[in-house]
């Protein structure tokens, strides 16, 4: 059974302090969109292979996932940083 990812649950994150980088950074926001949607296309392509997606085709939609949320975590590891 496919699962979405809790991505704040995985970084670590507050939604808190989520919500004001969001407010904060378009680029962030945007990022979190782009995340969103592919864990979207990726729970619905295995929900039921409904859309008839190869598991190559798969597996890139997860690469670019984990892409996006290394992008997004370097956000909140920079944060982090300057905060010390």
């Amino acid at each position: 059974m496919p699962v979405k990812h809790d991505l704040l649950k995985d970084l670590s994150v507050t939604p808190e302090l989520a919500s004001k980088l969001r407010n904060e950074n378009p680029h962030l926001d945007r990022l979190f969109a782009e995340y969103k949607d592919k864990d979207d296309q990726i729970v619905a392509a295995e929900k039921d292979n409904a859309l008839g997606i190869s598991d190559e085709a798969l597996l890139k939609l997860k690469e670019q996932r984990l892409l996006i949320k290394d992008k997004i975590a370097s956000y909140f590891s920079e944060s982090s940083a300057s905060k010390v």
